[in-house]
């Protein structure tokens, strides 16, 4: 159940897409959408520089004073850009949990280290909405998406560059036999149960190991249709692209309105270094992504 939901702005166009998907992954439940801006401690960087007596004080005042013009521009941004949402959803503003089954939003200011602050919270809501296509100026970094999603113990929704307006109707699953890929689908069960179509879709990567693919194809294709979805299932020959490319190209051509996926990935310390599969969908989708690690 997505009850309640993180959404993160960041004060440009982008936001309008983070908060659109987070709207339709909140809408099934009638829950919550909690908008959460975060800003930096610039006062606290100046008073550090300043007690260390670091050489070029002023270049570093000018930059700070820069940021800050920057960091108000993109606070206002996000603002206005959540009063829009908010008036044209028609939702009430809410901070606490109440009884109405209709729902509700609320935006949050907090400061800090964007990916601390987003990590601390998301483990108080069911999901999270990020801003996905980190090659993206404005957006979060490819590591700092992969700590957030490896570190939040929550399903991590990316949001496209463009503003995806259509419920989650047709739901493709990138499937392959590993313990990412099973977490995730058990994350996603709540907007299973709302689609009205599932495409399963595997990547055909030679004939190594072949039969047990198959053989997992069919056990998962079994386990969807036991749930009583109207699951169909493909398999995709990857050829000269990558498995992303020819998993995102099947679920594109399917109409599909989200695709699901585990992360695969490690730490290095507070660095993730994902595999080829999660970085290409890191980088941007045409379509909404689910990622549960």
């Amino acid at each position: 159940m997505f009850q309640t939901v993180l959404a993160h702005l960041i004060g440009t166009n982008s936001d309008e897409s983070v908060l659109a998907l987070g709207l339709h992954l909140a809408n099934a439940q009638a829950g919550h959408i909690e908008c959460l801006r975060v800003t930096p401690d610039l006062d606290s960087v100046a008073t550090q520089i300043d007690q260390l007596g670091m050489a070029g004080w002023i270049t570093l005042s000018d930059r700070l004073a820069q940021l800050k013009r920057e960091t108000g521009e993109r606070t206002k941004s996000a603002k206005a850009n959540f009063e829009s949402f908010r008036r044209d959803a028609k939702l009430d503003i809410s901070s606490e949990p109440h009884s109405s089954r209709s729902l509700s939003t609320n935006y949050r200011e907090d400061t800090g280290e964007e990916v601390d602050r987003i990590l601390w919270l998301s483990r108080y809501y069911d999901a999270v909405v990020l801003a996905g296509g980190f090659n993206a100026t404005e957006a979060l970094s490819g590591a700092a998406l992969g700590t957030i999603i490896m570190g939040s113990g929550r399903p991590v929704l990316l949001a496209p560059n463009a503003r995806t307006a259509r419920p989650f109707d047709t739901i493709a699953i990138a499937w392959k036999d590993t313990a990412e890929a099973a977490r995730s689908l058990t994350a996603a069960m709540p907007l299973l149960e709302q689609a009205k179509q599932i495409e399963l879709i595997c990547a055909e990567e030679g004939e190594a190991k072949r039969h047990e693919r198959v053989a997992s194809y069919e056990n998962i294709l079994r386990y969807l249709r036991w749930h009583g979805f109207n699951a169909k299932g493909h398999f995709v020959t990857v050829g000269a692209g990558t498995a992303a490319e020819a998993v995102l190209d099947r679920a594109q051509n399917t109409g599909a309105d989200l695709l699901v996926t585990g992360a695969y990935g490690h730490s290095r310390q507070r660095e993730y270094i994902f595999g080829g599969f999660t970085e290409h969908l890191l980088k941007g989708a045409g379509l909404p992504v689910m990622l549960f690690h």
